[in-house]
């Protein structure tokens, strides 16, 4: 039970905002995915990215692409788990 507990707060911690942008998220480079919802906006970085993609409040975004020559980014509701099922 107490491991229970020490998971769960572990990923509250994660979810409060607290850890890097980055953390939630797998670079896979040379990858992409087909996506019904997505968004595309602009951004400076791939910190902003993530944490642009976790403040969405329009759909519930799971994965992101972005772009450093265009400055642009795609958020999407899909991600490469559930993208497959």
């Amino acid at each position: 039970m107490e491991h229970k507990e020490v998971v769960l707060l572990l990923l509250l911690f994660l979810k409060s905002g607290q850890g890097e942008p980055l953390d939630d998220y797998v670079n896979t480079q040379g990858a992409s995915l087909f996506s019904v919802t997505k968004k595309q906006l602009g951004a400076g970085s791939r910190e902003e990215c993530a944490a642009k993609c976790e403040e969405d409040k329009e759909f519930t975004c799971r994965a992101f692409q972005y772009h450093s020559k265009e400055q642009q980014r795609v958020i999407m509701a899909e991600n490469r788990k559930s993208c497959f099922h």
